[in-house]
Parts: structure tokens; C-alpha cells; sequence
């Protein structure tokens, strides 16, 4: 988000209101207190008795004055048409309203509407009398003046109504200001990118009575100034005393906190400040925005705690902690997406919104570096302005060892208020850490600097140069901070022997060829894509290293690690190390003289490692120990002394026939010896033990000591060796999620009470006891591949059951009588002929239903017609299909549904028809909720998207429109190669165009479904089809819509039911429709199209009562109440919402009472439902 100066060129007009009044009946009571309602917030206001200077004519100031103006009301009174001059002024005003260049608010005050339209009373009176005494002409068009205004949308005030004057004056200035505001768009704002929503969020919070303080908190550079003054521009028109206070921080080191105080306030109240009393301030209701405060008592000392009630503050910083104190609500700014990156860069760089084609490839490199950081985009677009490309690159290249200095200068002032603990953590996290879980960083850190480092790490998030609250308790840093760090170790020294720390393999290479030691060097971290110039001893000099993360990233590299030439030297690893990360570790051991006492993290993955080290070692900070894909390592030693030892990983470790006992080792919450082949022993674990893998191991038993683990809450058994598991598993009440796999395992085990996912999938098990239903808290089931029969009955009383698997279970005939709220069903290749009616029509809950492959199938009756998934594809026998009557509302919007039903060749036509009407009735459902959700006319917003040939190698950008619904696709497949009769099939094998009715396409809503028959296709098959629709005036809207037909099986002779968010337009008058659709390892026979209509007022309107009588008010749109709009075309003058005092007529009438009816009846249906719910539940 970024905003610049207005043009000097774009002039703004010297009034926002012209006052029109007849003086002698309304100046002394409603006009003047009209006056000073919109004056109070800043509206200038033109009034005849405060703008005339002496001796100037009245008539051309008057004309110069409504021509400056952007609203003009007009307040009718009984006597205004008595006065020729306000006559005329009123010719004046409906002639730039009838240009479209004023917005006109008639105010009909003690007077009725009609009488101004009929030009009845003592209207009638005043032209008759002006009839005799003015030209005809000038009288003539005084009458078409006053006609027009009384048919304009205003306010209608009546002495003896419900409403009083004020309220009606508050209505009318609100009005005033929503207009002006979206007339006269703030310098600030009109050249924001990507702001538009978190605006919106900021401003809803301003405008809630329960928030008084707001933090808008974001690292440097991110735009937080800018978006509070989006906020400010559009919030402060509420507040009478308003005032935005730029850099608080450097104003107090410059002029001192009282200097600041008094200037504020004195800016803020308008007059000095300098002696103000506090108890002044009570009495304020006002709207401050106080920019970069990085500390608390910078509040103290601008008196916000004394600001009035319902007094508004919004704070920008980036420390979270100062915002806390502050009491308020935090927002974080977010960074830019791509495409508003590349639009804010062009601004700068192109000086519009997009880049120019030959610089599309550099603009985006440039884009990618800046990360969404609205600073650097912007100053590194105004960098660019007008520069070769050659100098682009040029600029690329500097860009990544020396950064751009107005952007580092900002991020570091951060980095200057840290103290020397939080600095070096920020920088090792920088260069070692970043994206690794919190825990774990702490507990390197807390070893690294011998104390506890939890809160530096929190103040590192609450200053936003880390990231601490991201999913999984990852630590995350913006890329330029990132960048920021290596510039600052960079500038430690011009030696890179005498830096803290290395990246980068030249100068990790130069240090380690030197002969000289140093103790400078805490850490190196090198992606080598080379092999490597030094030799393992010349690690020996580095006495003070506490980091190694050491990773190759080509075959070259590891080639040369892995190599013999390395293998019989000697490593010598400092005693400070604290994180040892080395991929393909090429030594047997880490050196007979390296002590581990530090170490806190382990990691040497495909490593060449036979024994870490001889003896036994001080290992009281080792918390990680990762020898995965150690082919080699035959033995773990002794780890006794590894009391706080979380995870040992030693996946496919081959050689691995020896472990110790790891009793003692309380701390371990995780075991992983997934595929250690040569282990056959079942190993000594602690009891404190969570997650055990064994699968793949050569172990043949599970003894009875399984029975200790009473923490174990994952345990995977799965070996072709197994064959005997104790029955003490069954005590593990800790134990949620358990897979056995193995042929020869023939009995169900018996499980513990608390399992929530069991797989005993590629076992001999024939037979499921009927105990099972004791194990009530099981939601996932998978018996893939297996031997059983058919399922006990009891299996209906697993309450808890969402998800089973049954893949393949040959020996099962029968379809099982599920527990109601199952979710997923999964039958592939079962024997099963039919499901009947009785059994699926009970399911609720059931989302997904997969019987693929099921060759003895033949009928499926009684579907529920809502299910997310239906897939029967294969099912050669099967002839009928139908589905169950359900409530529409019971339908979910869900991101993709399914209905495949390929290679069922034995369908009859009924079956046919019952899916295709099934998938129709699906296409409203979501229609409609689409409709219901977007709550607003939907919107199309114009992208880039790539779509390729892939027969011609070509890969085409182009712009595209994308609608903003939901983003949703249903694609149903069915047998066969001939055209559904539910679609138009288009001339030609893959394009055609239809002809559309512009009416309803622009009152309403356009929707369509594609029907494509598709020959054959190979595995990677595509097919995209360009929309292009025809507006009257010509313009084209393009849209682009992409299915994969290998994703719903594989062949051919099928044909697809296509439909997408993007296939639902809105409220434009288009006469035509042209589809082309290109196959891309696919043959295709025909292209068919389903064109359909709907209104979608009316489902928001249908949504808006429901809700409505839900909250027992009742809402009536413009439309329902019928009244009439102006006549012109102005869209600020229809929107204006105060009554103009127009009747219903009776015919209206009955429209408000159907909807009301409607409304009722559903809300009774809703308590009928309710009612025979809670019967039922007494009655069961």
C-alpha cells in the first residue's frame, strides 16, 4: 500500500455544500442549526449572509458559487417559490444537476411533496403572481425547475412527526458526508494499491463503540502510516477535533516531549494549548492518529488517557508491547500479494499500472526481492524510472550483496533498539534458525548463551522483525530483514576472519584455508553447490564456534564429500558447538577429542557415520539426536546422560542391530526407527514415550512391556515380520492412533478404550468382533485389503465413527448398515450388488460415498442427493441409480463435488436422467448459496493466467477476467459419447457461440454448465475452455475454465458436466456467448452448453428477511417499498436515503405484505423443525 501527492492539476472545488433557502421563514431556526451541523465537521459550507463581501453583485457570485459546489441542498419552505431569486438559483442548481456535475438534496420542510410537484396552494399563488410580473420565459423555466426537484429523493420534515428536527438533521449530514467522501477521493487514497480491505477492517473497529484505542503494528517499510492515513481520511469527517501526528518517535528525540505536547494539542483544539487543564480535555470527543510511537510514556505525555468519551486513537509502532500498554486493539499490517506488489512497482516504476512488456521478466525479479514490502517496492520502482535495461540488471545485481540503502536505513532503526542479547539472537536466527520451531530455537539459544532467552525471542516479535505467530510455532523473518542481518555482519569488518558470522562458501573457504586461528567466528552456515576448496582439520582453528549448518545442494558437491579422499581425516569440531547440522557428514566418527557437552541438536541425515563418539559423554543438553538414512551406523552409544533427549530419528538405518536402553531417558517423547531392517529386538523404552514408529523393522513381537507405555499416543507396527502382539496393548489408554500391518497377523487386536484411528490394513485378519462397539470414541477404520467377510452388526453402535476404509476387501457381499453420522465410506472393488435404499437414505452426515470398481453392483438407490462425492466409476453392472427428496437448505457449499460414474456401462436411461437431474439441482444449490454469501453484486476482477498447448509446446499468458465468488468446481462423469438432451450442442467439434437475451442477463443473473464428450485421452490430458461474452456495446469479457479428465479416471468415451464460481455473471446486458475448447492429449467429440437464469435480488432479499425476522427486524429494500427515483442518471442522487415523503401505493402494498408473509412462513418452519426435533429426542 503506498500513496503519493495529488496533481497540482486536479483543483479541489472551494465549497462541498450549497445552502439554498428562503431567509425570512427558515434562517433563524432550522437552516441556521442545519448550518451548524455541517460546519462542525469540517463541510464548507456556501451561505448568502457569511460569503458576500460588500459591494459585490449578488447574481455571479451566486453562479460562481454553485458551480464550486458538490451538493447542493435546497431547503423548500412554504414562501421559496415567492422569491425570484431563489427561483433562479434553483434553475441554476437542476441545470448542473441535469449535467451530472451536482449532487442535489431537496429538504421539504413543512410542506407536502405533491404540492411542490402540482404546483398546488400557495405555490399556485406565488407563479400566478410572478406570471404578471416576469418574463414568460424566465417563469416557465422556473416551473420545470420546481417540478423536477420534487421528483427527486430527499427528506420530508413534518412539524407534528415522530421525528425531530435534529434527528433529521443528523441524518441529513451523515448522508452529506458518505457523498462527499466518495465524490472528493483524499490524496492519500487515490493512489493506494492493496489497501482497500485491511482499510475497511480499521475503519469498522473506529466506528464500534467499544473500541477506543487501535494499534496498527507491522515492521518497517510495511505501510503503517499509510494505512492509518486510508483510516484517517475516511473516519476524521466523524470528529469535530481531529488530528494526525506525524513521527512521534523522532519528534520527541528533537524537540522534547513538552514541545511536542503543546503543538499537538494546540493543532488538535485549534487554539494554545500551552497552559491547557486536563479536566478541558474531558469534555473532547475527538480522533487522533499518533505515527511511530515506540514507547509508553509517549502517551502519558500527549494526555490520551484524558481524551472524552467516545474519543478515538488510532497508534502506529512496531513494538506490539508498546501497543499493549497503550490498551489497544492490534492490527498487523500485511504484506502485499503478488499482484499488487507488481501494480505498486510499475506506479514508481512505469508511472502506471503495469510493467512494460520488455521489462516484464526484470519487474518481477525485482517484485520477488521486495517481498510485498510497499518501501522497497516503492523505492526501488523510483530507482528504476526511465533506466536502460541494462542498468536494471546492473541494479539487480548489487542489489544482492549491497542492499538498497533509504530501505535498510528504515529496517535497521529497529535493529538499533535492541540490547546486545536481542541483537544476537536476532542475527543467529537470521542466519541458522530461521524457519525452525520456537521450542527448539530457545533451547539451542538457552545453551548457546547460558541463560534463558524466552522473553528476548518475544520482544524480537512484539518489535516485528520476527515472526512468532505462525502455524506449527514457526520463527519467521521477512526476507529484507534477512538480507538486513548479512549486510550488518557484513559491516563487522572488511576480514571475513573477524566477522560473527559466515555465509556464503568463498569466504567460509577463506577463513578455513588461513593459518591463523580465530575466535570470531560463532557460526557458518554454506549451500554448497561446488565442491569444496578445505580439508575437515581446518576446522580446528575455529575455537569459538557454536553453529555448523552445512547442507550440498548438487551431485557435484555431495560427490566430493561422500568421496574416499575425506574419509580417513580427522575433524576437529570446537567443544562450544551447539547446533550441528551436516548433511552427508563423510567421517566415521565426530572426532576422538570433540565433547558434546553443548550440544543441543544433532542432525548428520545420509551421513557416513559408523559411532558418534567412544565412551561414555556429557550429554545434558542434547535435545534433537537425527542419524536418518545412516546406512553405515551399526551401534547408538550410551545416552544415559541424555536426560533431556526429545526425538531420536534413525529412519533406514540398515546396519542399526544394536540399541542401548533408553530407561532413563525421561524426556524422550519421540522414537523413529521406521525401517531398520536388521533391528529384531523389541528395544527398552521410557514410559513417558508419545510417538513409536517401528515400521519395517525385522521385529516379530510386541512383548507384554508394550503395556508400560502409558503415555503412547502413536504407535505404527506395520512389518511383514510381525507376528504376535501382546494383548496388554490394550491398556495403553493414552493411545489415539495405532496402524498394524502384516500378513501375518490373522486376529483382531484387542484395542485400547480411547483409539481414535485404527489401521490394521495388508493383514490376515478375517473377522471383526462384535466387541468393537465398545470402542466408541473410533473415528477412522481402515481394513484396506484385508481377508474379513462381512461387518458385525454391532459396528452401528460406533457413534463416533467418520471415516472407513474397505478398499478391496473382495470377501465383503454385504453393503453394512453404518452409524448415522458417518462421514466417508470407502467400498472400492468389494463385492457388494447393491446399496440399498434402507440403508444409505439414514446416513446425514455421509459427504463422500466411493464404490469404484465394485463389478457385482447394480443398484444405487436412494442417494442422498447432496453428497460432496459420489464415485462409482466401473461398476460395469450397474443399471439404476436414484436419489432421495432432501431439503434444499440442508445443502453445503463445498470446494469441489464429484459425481463420476465412467465406464458404467449397463446404466438405462432413467439412471441417466437421475444423475444429470441430480447434478442440475446441485448447480442451483450452489447458485444460489454462491448468490447468498457474496451478499452484493459479485464483481470481475481482470488477471493473468497461463494456459498452454501442449501438442504445439505453447504456453499462453492472458488477461482474464475472474469473478469474486467462493471459488467452487462440481464436474460429474457419465458413459457414453453421445450429447446429453439436457444441452445445446454447439456447431463444431470444440467452438460455438449462443445467443443470450440482454434483459435478463442484465436484471438478473447469467449462469451455464458445459457438457463435453470426450473420445479418448491419454494420463496427462488437459482441457481448457475460453468463455467470451458479448456485451451490446461490444465489449468482450473473457474467461478461462480448466478441468483434467485423468483426475475422474482414465480412457475414454466419457462425457463430463463441467461448472464453475466462474461460470455465474452478473447484471450485464450481454447478447452472446462463444465457447472454444481446447483438448490437450485429448480427443473430444462434441461440446454442448446449458444456459440458465436467475434472479439474484431475490435470493438476497430472500437471505436479508430471514435474517432479519431471525433478529426480529424487518428490512425493506428500495425496490420492495417501490418508491420512485429521480429521473436523472446520477447514481450519488439515487442513493440518497432520507424519506422524501412519498405513499405507498396499494399495489406496493401487497408486495411488502407477500414478503413479510414469506418471511413468517419460513420462520414458523423453522420452530415446526425445532419442535419436532426436541419431540423426537423425548421419544427416543
Amino acid at each position: 500500500m503506498a500513496s503519493s501527492s495529488p496533481s497540482s492539476s486536479n483543483r479541489q472545488p472551494e465549497y462541498d455544500v450549497f445552502l439554498s433557502f428562503r431567509g425570512e421563514e427558515t434562517r433563524l431556526n432550522f437552516t441556521s442549526h442545519l448550518l451548524k451541523a455541517l460546519k462542525d465537521p469540517g463541510i464548507n459550507v456556501f451561505y448568502d449572509e457569511e460569503t458576500l463581501k460588500m459591494g459585490e453583485e449578488l447574481s455571479p457570485a451566486l453562479l460562481k458559487a454553485i458551480a464550486e459546489a458538490q451538493i447542493a441542498i435546497i431547503v423548500l419552505s412554504e414562501g421559496y417559490a415567492s422569491s425570484s431569486w431563489c427561483l433562479r438559483e434553483l434553475c441554476e442548481i437542476m441545470k448542473r444537476y441535469t449535467e451530472e456535475q451536482l449532487i442535489v438534496v431537496p429538504i421539504f420542510y413543512n410542506i407536502n411533496p405533491s404540492d411542490v410537484r402540482n404546483l398546488r396552494g400557495n405555490f399556485k399563488k406565488s407563479f400566478d403572481e410572478h406570471q404578471r410580473k416576469k418574463p414568460a420565459g424566465d417563469v416557465e423555466q422556473w416551473k420545470g425547475a420546481f417540478a423536477k426537484v420534487a421528483d427527486l429523493k430527499g427528506c420530508h420534515i413534518v412539524g407534528n412527526s415522530y421525528r425531530s428536527e435534529s434527528e433529521h438533521i443528523v441524518t441529513i449530514v451523515k448522508e452529506v458526508r458518505d457523498k462527499l467522501k466518495s465524490k472528493s477521493p483524499s490524496s492519500h487514497s487515490q493512489k493506494l494499491v492493496g489497501i482497500d480491505d485491511q482499510k475497511a477492517k480499521i475503519v469498522s473497529w473506529a466506528r464500534m463503540d467499544q473500541i477506543r484505542t487501535i494499534g496498527i503494528c507491522g515492521m518497517g517499510g510495511i505501510g503503517k502510516t499509510t494505512l492509518a492515513e486510508a483510516v484517517y481520511d475516511e473516519v476524521s469527517s466523524d470528529f469535530h477535533y481531529h488530528c494526525f501526528l506525524y513521527n512521534v518517535r523522532e519528534n520527541f528525540e528533537k524537540k522534547g516531549r513538552q514541545s511536542v505536547r503543546n503543538e499537538f494539542l494546540s493543532s488538535l483544539l485549534k487554539h494554545d494549548a500551552s497552559s491547557l487543564s486536563n479536566l478541558v480535555l474531558h469534555c473532547k470527543r475527538v480522533f487522533v492518529v499518533l505515527d511511530d510511537v515506540d514507547e509508553p510514556n509517549q502517551l502519558e505525555d500527549l494526555c490520551v488517557e484524558h481524551f472524552g468519551l467516545g474519543s478515538k486513537i488510532i497508534l502506529t509502532s512496531r513494538d506490539q508491547q508498546v501497543l499493549r500498554n497503550g490498551d489497544a486493539k492490534i492490527y498487523d499490517v500485511t504484506k502485499l500479494n503478488e499482484d499488487d506488489s507488481l501494480k505498486l512497482f510499475s506506479k514508481y516504476a512505469f508511472k502506471q499500472d503495469n510493467p512494460i512488456a520488455d521489462f516484464r521478466y526484470l519487474s518481477n525479479m525485482f517484485v520477488n526481492y521486495a517481498q510485498g514490502l510497499p518501501l522497497a517496492l516503492k523505492v526501488l520502482g523510483s530507482t528504476l524510472l526511465s533506466m536502460p535495461k541494462e542498468d536494471w540488471i546492473s541494479e539487480m545485481d548489487k542489489l544482492k550483496k549491497f542492499p538498497e540503502k533509504k530501505v535498510f536505513d528504515v529496517l535497521k532503526i529497529s535493529f538499533n533498539g535492541l540490547g546486545e542479547l536481542e541483537r544476537n539472537i536476532f542475527l543467529d536466527v537470521a542466519f541458522f534458525l530461521k524457519g525452525k520451531n520456537r521450542e527448539r530455537v530457545t533451547k539451542i539459544l538457552d545453551s548457546c548463551y547460558k541463560c534463558n532467552v524466552r522473553s528476548a525471542i518475544t520482544k524480537l516479535g512484539d518489535k516485528c522483525l520476527l515472526d512468532i505467530s505462525t502455524p506449527d510455532n514457526i520463527l519467521w523473518m521477512h526476507d529484507l530483514l534477512e538480507d538486513m542481518c548479512w549486510n550488518i555482519v557484513r559491516q563487522e569488518s572488511d576480514d571475513p576472519r573477524k566477522r560473527s558470522r559466515l555465509r556464503g562458501l568463498d569466504d567460509v573457504q577463506l577463513v578455513l584455508k588461513d593459518d591463523k586461528v580465530t575466535d570470531s567466528v560463532k557460526g557458518i552456515s554454506i549451500e554448497i553447490h561446488e565442491p569444496p576448496q578445505f580439508c575437515p582439520a581446518d576446522f580446528e582453528k575455529m575455537t569459538n564456534l557454536r553453529f555448523i549448518n552445512l547442507y550440498p545442494i548438487s551431485w557435484s558437491a555431495v560427490n566430493a564429500i561422500i568421496s574416499d579422499n575425506w574419509n580417513d581425516d580427522q575433524i576437529f569440531l570446537s567443544d562450544e558447538l551447539c547446533y550441528l547440522h551436516w548433511r552427508y557428514y563423510p567421517f566415521k566418527s565426530l572426532g576422538s577429542n570433540f565433547s558434546p557437552k553443548n550440544l543441543v541438536e544433532l542432525r548428520l541425515p545420509r551421513s557416513k557415520v559408523e559411532l558418534l563418539w567412544s565412551g561414555d559423554q556429557n550429554l545434558q543438553n542434547l535435545r534433537v539426536l537425527d542419524l536418518q538414512l545412516c546406512s553405515k551406523l551399526r551401534k547408538i552409544p550410551n545416552l544415559s546422560t541424555a536426560i533431556h533427549l526429545e526425538e531420536l530419528i534413525c529412519t533406514h538405518c540398515h546396519s542399526l542391530v544394536e540399541f542401548p536402553s533408553m530407561k532413563r531417558l525421561t524426556s524422550l517423547k519421540r522414537l523413529d526407527l521406521k525401517n531398520c531392517l536388521s533391528l529384531k529386538k523389541f528395544p527398552e523404552f521410557p514410559s513417558h514415550l508419545n510417538v513409536l514408529d517401528l515400521t519395517g523393522t525385522g521385529i516379530e513381537e510386541v512383548p507384554d512391556s508394550i503395556g508400560d507405555l502409558l503415555q503412547l499416543r502413536k504407535l505404527s507396527l506395520s512389518s511383514s515380520s510381525l507376528i504376535n502382539v501382546s494383548s496388554n496393548l490394550s491398556k495403553l489408554e493414552s493411545l489415539t492412533d495405532l496402524e498394524l500391518r502384516g500378513r501375518q497377523i490373522t486376529e483382531f487386536p484387542e484395542i485400547p478404550k480411547n483409539l481414535s484411528k485404527l489401521c490394521v490394513a495388508w493383514t490376515g485378519i478375517e473377522r471383526v468382533p462384535s466387541s468393537i462397539s465398545w470402542r466408541d470414541k473410533l473415528q477412522v477404520l481402515d481394513m484396506e485389503s484385508t481377508r474379513i467377510q462381512n461387518l458385525p452388526s454391532s459396528i452401528i453402535e460406533l457413534e463416533a465413527l467418520k471415516v472407513i476404509k474397505l478398499f478391496d476387501c473382495t470377501r465383503i457381499t454385504n453393503f453394512p448398515n453404518f452409524p448415522e453420522k458417518i462421514e466417508e465410506i470407502y467400498m472400492n472393488n468389494t463385492s457388494i450388488e447393491e446399496v440399498p435404499s434402507s440403508s444409505i437414505s439414514r446416513l446425514k452426515s455421509l459427504k463422500k460415498l466411493v464404490v469404484r470398481r465394485c463389478r457385482r453392483l447394480k443398484s444405487l438407490l436412494g442417494l442422498p442427493p447432496y453428497l460432496e462425492t459420489i464415485a462409482a466409476d466401473e461398476c460395469r453392472l450397474l443399471q439404476t441409480v436414484s436419489f432421495m427428496d432432501q431439503d434444499p437448505r440442508t445443502f453445503q457449499l463445498k470446494r469441489r463435488d464429484l459425481i463420476a460414474f465412467k465406464d458404467c456401462v449397463e446404466l438405462n436411461g432413467d439412471a441417466i436422467n437421475n444423475i444429470v437431474a441430480n447434478t442440475l439441482l446441485k448447480i442451483e444449490c450452489i447458485t444460489e448459496q454462491l448468490v447468498e454469501r457474496s451478499t452484493v453484486e459479485s464483481t470481475k476482477v481482470l488477471v493473468e493466467k497461463k494456459h498452454s498447448n501442449w501438442i504445439r509446446r505453447e504456453h499462453i499468458k492472458e488477461k482474464v477476467y475472474e469473478t469474486s465468488y467462493h471459488k467452487v468446481e462440481l464436474v460429474c462423469v457419465l458413459p457414453g459419447f453421445q450429447m446429453l438432451e439436457q444441452f445445446e450442442q454447439l456447431h463444431g467439434n470444440s467452438s460455438m457461440a449462443v445467443e443470450l437475451d440482454p434483459d435478463k442477463c442484465s436484471s438478473g443473473l447469467l449462469g451455464f454448465a458445459l457438457c463435453i464428450v470426450v473420445r479418448s485421452f491419454v494420463k496427462c490430458a488437459k482441457c481448457s475452455c475460453k468463455c467470451q461474452l458479448i456485451t451490446r456495446s461490444g465489449d468482450c469479457h473473457t474467461f478461462i475454465h480448466n478441468f483434467t479428465p485423468t483426475i475422474f479416471g482414465g480412457g475414454g468415451n466419457a462425457r463430463y458436466i463441467v461448472f464453475d464460481h466462474n461460470m455465474l455473471h452478473e447484471a450485464m446486458p450481454y447478447v452472446e456467448a462463444s465457447f472454444q475448447v481446447q483438448p490437450n492429449f485429448a480427443q473430444l467429440d462434441c461440446v454442448g452448453v446449458r444456459v440458465f437464469y436467475m434472479d439474484a435480488d431475490r435470493i438476497r432479499r430472500k437471505v436479508q428477511l430471514s435474517n432479519d425476522f431471525e433478529s426480529s427486524e424487518i428490512f425493506l429494500t428500495e425496490e420492495d417499498i417501490g418508491q420512485t427515483g429521480s429521473s436523472g442518471s446520477e447514481e450519488d442522487q439515487r442513493n440518497f436515503s432520507p424519506d422524501n415523503g412519498y405513499e405507498p401505493e396499494p399495489n406496493k402494498i401487497k408486495t411488502i405484505f407477500s414478503l413479510l408473509i414469506e418471511g413468517l412462513q419460513r420462520t414458523l418452519q423453522k420452530v415446526f423443525s425445532l419442535c419436532e426435533g426436541k419431540m423426537e429426542q423425548e421419544d427416543a
